[in-house]
């Protein structure tokens, strides 16, 4: 063959390369850039014969690369080729423009990339900016050179560049050639190697994951380096201490930043890629040979948080020697040996070691030339690259695809890295579970500045004085309204004064507990007023409930009197207890206010909720912190006493206690509707329009139905109770003024709320706000300490709202009502809400859901609401709920469940879009489309309720090839991945494929079909049946 000189396979990390460079042609992943400025008399023949001669010395500076129509890629040399190397002459141009024009040139060089067939891989440019000036543009494909080779190449350029500027011969040794750790690489033992590292990766089964990378990636946005150093004193601290430990700095840093990747994730688990140098010492003169050498490696980290952090980095160490026997196995290989599909990737942050600075080279070299300006750009196809230099101080940079990381979060990430490294120089025997990671300046801003509440409320007083100062007030104002029936404030007081006085006369006394069992209507809330008026808690009881929850409720609570009627009263145990109906209290004609001394501490109701045995609890809370929060309710969403208020809650949650107090407690009107009219969207319409609400608080799923109607008196609104998409956000916000919240009962109703005004495309869900007043929230890792701006963490409340706790269930009560690490006052306790959730940039909190709602499917760890955000995406999709189906952990599949937004929904429509922003593992097995979602009582989406998924009957393509596209690519299937029994809807990647075989396949299709189909298609597209469709469109395209 004319002018090659050898063949042979491309080593481990030229594989990968190859595979990434085909897989985002248009990304400039690996196109590399060194740049800078030579000042003095440069000889510029000598300077381009010196760069010359060192292409002739090196093969693989002669290297293209081939991957088409072969078993396996193979690196081709030729034997003589010329450097592409232009000279231009800038001299006449002004600084600004000369600065100006190189930029643009090394941008242009960038994005011109290379052609990986069409050697060499490498262009330099030598620009003239003065007599004794003259910038350097160096550009080339980093498959041909790793960091250690490169200070390599240069230092021999200026040996060379010495002698020929002198008029003297070229008289350097002879090189070795790359071929040779070719060929001692195909020496070594891969199935051994394979054993190793499926043992040393067994049980790991998901990425770890950067938490704080977009979630709606950015198109087309840069690669971005910055640089962070640590402090003089503990840089020489640590390089003490790995002196001390025999271990090197490496090992310490890839330890701090297992740590930083665990704590972000919530494990004690965590992979991360690294690249070893990968010159093995028995090939004779590997220093000096020139190529790509380096390998990247999967560095499992287990952590044990009761572990000190010097016992980590020994453990660390330790697995990192073991490794090095078998750190020339190639990454596609290792993926095969691990439990991870080869479809995702193993890692999505790269660690960097680098001893080999190029700009120390430039600056070293003998000449009579200064170089200044030195710049590397560098780009690879990891989202985030930490490259770590040795020297006191330490250096960091973060190389980053903007696109997925933001600036911020980088900063900030950097920030931690170096608090761990900082924490560790100064005691290395801290247990890992005492490390916190939040900088002064974020626990200024975190538990400062984001949590400064105080607000003066009257918390000193009771809810029955405070209402009776509004009806004394407002005697004439509208109070309740029910059908035809309207009470005013003087009415409702008067009433529940005669009630109260009755109570007492029954021997309700100070303290007890009395229930309320009846439907809705006024004599509802005039008898929770005559209970507080008593010194009494009141327990609500949806009359609805069956039989057997109510009793258990009466007896939990140990009530002895239940106001009721005869309806309800069928379904209570009246054998221990007195049932009292609203005509007995009548007899009572005192109606003045009873003069009791009801105190803020008292307590004023006990709200049941679901408990994990199966039995609701109840949870008991009192006047002060019911105040707390309707006043912040006031104040925040513009109650008045023009203001006129639903009552849509089932009266036995808490939201149904927001809505009755908040309109009570600010002298406006309180509209009643029945549980059938919330049930029709055209008779809920038309009752908010006909009595013109000003405000609402409801659930989501019911919001979402009234989107498309017209509400003009609506002035607020409140969404609370589920997670609140983003198109339905903007949809509100857009019409009135939205708000957002959440809170647990255990906190009075409510304890984070805000108003939506704005909505980044990165959220899962709408924000649920900030702290209301008086409120502090802590996002807290599973050791209590706050978690940074990003990171997902238990939500944790400090409140004058927090319940005394649950009845009769002390262990649980000391389980979730904690003791506050981060308050002063002995007695300040935190409630641990179990509720996964992260602090944004602007101070708000995004809910992401239950911590015990995380579900795991083939070994990955899966947030439901995830997937129902990506659905809400497309605008098709008007509601959507994802379940997790199956018997038991080995059988769960996704069921997703959806409301079109109208007619025209395509189910393969919404797959092929939700390819592009989910992985294969959190695809939905199985869709259901309905008209609508079955609600519970208190309007959330009853998802017990929802139908059987059919994961049999769903609309995909048949099992075997029906169509002549599909009996190809079944048999290019079977020739690549020489298995014979396949299915149309197998995943090329659980069947045996992985990157280089992905790379075979694309080429044999487009020879099949004359169709170009990038390689990233397959990838997201991973079955005959997909691929038989994407062709068959592009065939049709083309007509």
């Amino acid at each position: 063959m004319e002018n090659i000189r050898d063949i042979y396979p491309l080593s481990p990390m030229q594989q990968g390369m190859l595979f990434h460079t085909l897989y985002a042609p248009e990304s400039g992943n690996y196109t590399e850039q060194m740049s800078a400025v030579f000042n003095g008399a440069l000889n510029t023949g000598a300077f381009k014969a010196a760069w010359q001669e060192a292409l002739n010395r090196h093969d693989v500076l002669r290297t293209a690369f081939v991957w088409e129509e072969v078993e396996e890629p193979l690196q081709v040399v030729h034997d003589r080729l010329e450097l592409p190397f232009e000279l231009l002459d800038w001299s006449d141009r002004d600084t600004a423009a000369q600065n100006a024009a190189l930029e643009d040139v090394r941008l242009r060089e960038r994005d011109r990339g290379f052609e990986l067939t069409d050697a060499p891989l490498m262009r330099i440019i030598l620009i003239r900016l003065a007599p004794e000036a003259h910038a350097f543009i160096f550009t080339y494909h980093h498959i041909l050179l790793d960091g250690w080779a490169m200070p390599l190449v240069l230092g021999e350029v200026f040996q060379l560049y010495n002698r020929l500027e002198k008029g003297l011969a070229p008289d350097l040794p002879p090189t070795l050639p790359f071929k040779n750790y070719i060929a001692w690489l195909q020496e070594q033992d891969m199935e051994q190697a394979a054993v190793f590292w499926r043992e040393r990766l067994r049980g790991f089964y998901s990425p770890t994951s950067l938490v704080v990378d977009r979630k709606t990636p950015l198109a087309d946005q840069p690669y971005i380096k910055k640089s962070y150093v640590l402090s003089a004193g503990a840089s020489e601290k640590l390089h003490l201490m790995a002196r001390e430990m025999r271990i090197t700095l490496n090992t310490i840093m890839q330890g701090a930043w297992a740590l930083v990747q665990a704590i972000y994730n919530r494990s004690d688990d965590v992979l991360f890629g690294a690249t070893v140098s990968g010159r093995p010492a028995e090939i004779p003169g590997i220093e000096s040979m020139v190529g790509l050498f380096i390998n990247t490696l999967p560095v499992r980290a287990r952590i044990n948080y009761a572990d000190s952090m010097r016992g980590f980095l020994k453990q660390l160490h330790a697995e990192q020697n073991e490794a090095r026997a078998w750190e020339f196995t190639p990454l596609v290989e290792i993926q095969k040996a691990s439990e991870l599909s080869a479809d995702q990737p193993m890692f999505e942050t790269l660690f960097v070691f680098e001893n080999y600075p190029v700009s120390e080279t430039m600056q070293q070299q003998k000449s009579d030339l200064t170089v200044s300006d030195v710049r590397m750009i560098e780009r690879s196809n990891y989202p985030l690259t930490i490259v770590a230099a040795p020297g006191n101080p330490i250096a960091m940079e973060m190389a980053f695809d903007s696109g997925r990381l933001s600036e911020n979060a980088v900063d900030r990430l950097a920030g931690h890295m170096l608090r761990v490294l900082e924490l560790l120089a100064e005691n290395p025997e801290r247990a890992i579970r005492d490390i916190s990671l939040l900088t002064p300046e974020e626990k200024k801003q975190i538990l400062g500045s984001w949590n400064d509440t105080a607000r003066d409320f009257p918390l000193d007083q009771s809810v029955v004085s405070l209402f009776e100062a509004v009806a004394e007030r407002y005697p004439h104002n509208t109070a309740v309204v029910h059908n035809e029936r309207r009470w005013d404030y003087r009415t409702l007081n008067s009433l529940a004064n005669r009630w109260a006085r009755a109570l007492l006369e029954h021997g309700v006394r100070h303290g007890d507990y009395v229930a309320l069992c009846l439907p809705r209507s006024p004599e509802m809330i005039a008898a929770t007023l005559a209970i507080l008026k008593c010194g009494a808690a009141y327990v609500p009881i949806d009359a609805d409930y069956p039989a057997e929850r109510i009793n258990y409720m009466l007896a939990d609570a140990e009530v002895k009197i239940v106001i009721t009627d005869p309806v309800p009263a069928e379904k209570i145990d009246a054998s221990s207890r007195h049932l009292l109906y609203p005509e007995a209290l009548n007899a009572v004609e005192n109606d003045t206010n009873p003069a009791l001394n009801i105190k803020s501490a008292d307590s004023a109701y006990i709200i049941y909720t679901s408990g994990s045995t199966g039995k609701p609890k109840g949870v008991l809370l009192h006047h002060r912190g019911l105040i707390n929060t309707i006043y912040a309710q006031m104040r925040d969403f513009r109650i008045t006493p023009e203001s006129r208020g639903l009552q849509f809650a089932s009266y036995s949650f808490d939201a149904a206690v927001s809505e009755v107090f908040s309109a009570l407690l600010s002298g406006a009107a309180l509209y009643i509707i029945e549980k059938e009219t919330i049930l029709s969207k055209s008779e809920l319409t038309a009752f908010l329009n006909d009595n013109k609400i000003s405000y609402v608080t409801l659930p989501p799923s019911l919001l979402a139905l009234l989107t498309d109607v017209e509400l003009p008196h609506l002035e607020t609104v409140i969404s609370v109770g589920e997670a609140c998409s983003v198109p339905l956000a903007r949809q509100w916000m857009e019409r009135c003024r939205f708000f957002n919240g959440y809170g647990p009962t255990e906190a009075t109703i409510g304890c984070v709320w805000g108003q939506i005004t704005s909505l980044s495309e990165e959220l899962h869900t709408a924000p649920i706000g900030r702290p209301i007043y008086n409120d502090r929230i802590y996002i807290v890792d599973p050791f209590m300490h706050p978690q940074p701006v990003g990171v997902p963490g238990e939500l944790c409340i400090e409140s004058p709202g927090l319940a005394y706790g649950y009845l009769h269930r002390g262990e649980l009560t000391a389980e979730r009502f904690v003791a506050n690490p981060f308050s002063t006052e002995a007695d300040s306790r935190l409630y641990r809400s179990g509720d996964l959730a992260r602090w944004l940039d602007d101070g708000t909190i995004e809910f992401i859901g239950r911590i015990d709602f995380q579900v795991k499917i083939r070994g990955n760890r899966i947030e439901l609401g995830e997937i129902e955000s990506a659905i809400l995406q497309d605008n098709t999709v008007k509601e959507a709920v994802v379940l997790a189906v199956g018997s038991d952990p080995q059988s769960l599949r996704l069921a997703a469940y959806v409301v079109p937004a109208s007619g025209e929904f395509d189910v393969d429509s919404l797959r092929d879009a939700l390819r592009e922003r989910l992985p294969e593992y959190m695809q939905p097995a199985s869709f259901t489309v309905m008209a609508s979602f079955p609600l519970t009582h208190n309007g959330k989406v009853n998802r017990r309720a929802l139908p059987e998924p059919d994961f049999e009957r769903q609309d995909t393509p048949a099992e075997t090839a029906v169509t002549p596209v599909q009996e190809v690519l079944l048999s290019l299937w079977r020739d690549v991945l020489r298995v014979e029994n396949i299915s149309v809807n197998d995943n090329f990647f659980h069947i045996g494929g992985h990157s280089l075989l992905a790379t075979q396949l694309v080429s044999r299709i487009r020879d099949a079909f004359d169709v170009e189909i990038p390689l990233r298609r397959l990838f997201e597209q991973p079955t005959i049946a997909w691929l038989a469709r994407l062709i068959e469109e592009e065939r049709n395209s083309e007509k």
